[in-house]
C-alpha cells in the first residue's frame, strides 16, 4: 500500500517549513490554542470544545 505513504510524504513536504504548537487554555469554557509558525508569519487559533475557531490572529514576522 504505497498510495498512503505517497500522500503522507507529499503532505510533509508541503508543510516542512511550518511548526505547530498546541496548548490547553482551561476547562470553563474548554478551549485550546494552536499556533502555526512559518518563516514569514505566525497564525494563532483558539478553538472551543467543538473544534470551532473562536479567535484568530495572524502576525507577520
Amino acid at each position: 500500500m504505497s498510495h498512503g505513504r505517497d500522500k503522507c510524504s507529499r503532505a510533509r513536504r508541503r508543510t516542512a517549513g511550518i511548526h505547530e504548537r498546541a496548548r490547553f487554555l482551561g476547562r470553563d469554557p474548554p478551549r485550546a490554542e494552536v499556533r502555526y509558525v512559518a518563516d514569514d508569519a505566525e497564525l494563532t487559533l483558539v478553538l472551543n470544545d467543538s473544534l470551532t475557531v473562536v479567535e484568530s490572529e495572524r502576525t507577520d514576522r
